[in-house]
């Protein structure tokens, strides 16, 4: 988990960051809260049939909940259905008991690239997922040229071989959105990213990528999604959803060129015919509102979530029909509130017609800070009126510093994939300055309850440190064992300043 989804914070991405800035002037985050709005429901108790405890906030702004064991909270007993094992995504996962996750597939992790040279920063978000074919793929943004490169990993040799594809390069590229399609249909990913040459309005465009697509391309053709003009020339942050190989819902948020600026939420539908034509979803003050966009499609919809500016924190969602045009704006519906909050990732749920969401909120501050971590379904037919308290609370950690997070709100969240999701991170460790050795990691299910934790002395890759990103999706689930692919990002130093070197392993699950 990490405190904010505004990732990067670390240093400055240049050329167009992905997630939090897409434009090389004008690059201000967005998703914040309308002063209209009212303030959302205070996260508490879970109400999913078991009896939890609120999530006490102390006086110090710290979670006050009862810690079964130092620095967290234990999460609701574990459910008893049966766990679906195989390879690849698909299948059902439900808890059936903890496991130790500990043993790594190689002695020394794969080196997917060092960027030591030309694009020397991995964007976000960065995936990481299995194929059919047994391998292993994974997608890293960049920016300054080439957007984003596809590796793919096959782990059946005694040695990894890997295969890298570069996107071509573009004038000042940079990766804007990937998103992997739903479990329900033929698995593929779509991959926004923007050119914006200097002193020209840019261009955002799109590959979808079938994960049938060998190893060393050759690419799908590319088609336009959206294109800033001089009435609209920053663009913030763009998102796409794809509804199938050739059409993307696409979200846009940019500011106006009005005093005050005022910042708007555009969607559209981009298909290979043209790019989308935007209607206004939403408007607001506050650039913060219109951060981090994710999307959901259900009952002929798109339902957008958000987290809010710090000056109201909390989480809110608006729901547009899925023709991408919008006749009435509709106001923004609180999810949450009291604490800065935001959605890990929403996804299909493999088992019924319901909505998997993994949530978290809390304060990180220097010396300490309380995270609380959510996760569950929400049936299609109450996408329009579910709040925070509905998902059961997976873990209160009282100390962030054993939670998987990324100081400064920096890393990649891991996805939901068969109804499982592994976060990842150092923690915030504010103490020591943010640098601590492994990766603390908390594997939970869509019914809220844990497969697995790691974290303090027991984390995951403490020969290692310098972390600023990592993300995971399962290769295989069973009852008694688990193998996940791991993806992670560390951030060295030379003459010329910081590079990333990007990397991989299989962990296995006992």
């Amino acid at each position: 988990m990490q405190g904010n989804r505004a990732k990067w914070s670390r240093r400055n991405y240049q050329a167009g960051l992905a997630f939090t800035c897409l434009g090389l002037a004008g690059c201000t985050a967005l998703l914040g809260d309308f002063s209209s709005s009212p303030e959302g429901p205070a996260d508490g108790a879970a109400l999913d049939g078991r009896i939890e405890p609120p999530d006490v906030e102390a006086p110090d702004g710290t979670d006050a909940s009862d810690a079964t064991t130092p620095g967290h909270t234990d999460a609701a007993s574990s459910s008893d259905a049966p766990f679906e094992s195989g390879r690849g995504e698909g299948g059902a996962d439900a808890a059936v008991g903890r496991l130790t996750c500990k043993t790594w597939l190689y002695a020394q992790p794969v080196v997917l690239e060092v960027l030591s040279t030309g694009n020397r920063s991995v964007g976000d978000p960065l995936l990481v997922f299995p194929l059919p074919s047994g391998r292993v793929r994974v997608i890293a943004g960049k920016s300054g040229g080439v957007p984003f490169s596809v590796y793919t990993v096959d782990t059946s040799q005694a040695a990894a071989q890997v295969t890298r594809l570069d996107a071509p390069s573009v004038p000042n590229g940079a990766y804007a959105n990937g998103h992997r399609s739903g479990s329900s249909i033929q698995p593929y990913t779509a991959v926004a990213f923007v050119s914006k040459p200097l002193m020209v309005t840019g261009s955002f465009y799109a590959y979808v990528l079938p994960d049938t697509m060998p190893a060393n391309g050759p690419l799908p053709a590319t088609f336009a999604v959206y294109g800033e003009t001089i009435q609209l020339p920053a663009v913030n942050e763009l998102r796409v959803l794809p509804f199938s190989t050739t059409d993307l819902f696409t979200a846009v948020a940019y500011p106006t060129q009005t005093t005050p600026t005022n910042y708007v939420l555009g969607v559209g539908r981009a298909t290979t015919a043209a790019p989308a034509t935007l209607t206004s979803a939403a408007t607001t003050p506050n650039a913060d509102d219109l951060r981090n966009p994710v999307m959901f499609h259900a009952n002929s919809n798109v339902y957008i979530y958000d987290q809010n500016d710090n000056s109201s924190p909390g989480l809110s969602a608006w729901t547009v029909p899925d023709t991408g045009t919008v006749v009435t704006a509709s106001a923004k519906r609180a999810i949450s509130g009291g604490q800065p909050a935001f959605l890990h990732d929403v996804a299909e749920s493999t088992m019924s017609a319901a909505a998997d969401v993994a949530y978290q909120s809390g304060i990180i501050a220097a010396g300490g800070g309380a995270i609380t971590c959510r996760a569950g379904t929400v049936d299609y037919a109450k996408l329009d009126s579910w709040v925070s308290t509905d998902l059961p609370v997976v873990r209160t950690f009282s100390d962030a510093s054993m939670a998987p997070i990324f100081p400064a709100g920096s890393g990649a969240d891991s996805r939901w994939s068969s109804d499982s999701m592994m976060l990842l991170g150092p923690g915030s460790h504010a103490a020591d300055g943010g640098v601590a050795p492994g990766l603390n990691l908390l594997w939970f299910d869509a019914t809220g309850a844990i497969r697995s934790e790691e974290d303090g002395p027991n984390a995951v890759l403490t020969d290692r440190s310098d972390f600023t990103a990592a993300t995971a999706s399962p290769i295989s689930l069973g009852a008694a064992n688990a193998r996940w692919g791991v993806a992670w990002v560390e951030t060295k130093s030379d003459d010329a300043g910081t590079y990333d070197t990007l990397m991989y392993d299989e962990l296995d699950c006992q």
